[in-house]
């Protein structure tokens, strides 16, 4: 079963989308997020895999 699509994005009421505080932007240097290595089980149920993810 499908999710419903989310409807439009619209301001609470009285405000406007630009009167809405800006998320503070992403760094891009990725090489310096820290990361980690987590075992996640496989979709299939034979054993785990190594994959590393930024925490």
């Amino acid at each position: 079963m499908r999710a419903a699509p989310l409807p439009p994005f619209t301001a609470p009421p009285g405000r406007t989308p630009r009167d809405l505080p800006e998320l503070p932007p992403a760094p891009h240097d990725w090489a310096t997020w820290p990361s980690r290595e987590v075992q996640v089980p496989r979709p299939d149920g034979a054993g785990h895999v190594r994959v590393h993810c930024k925490v």
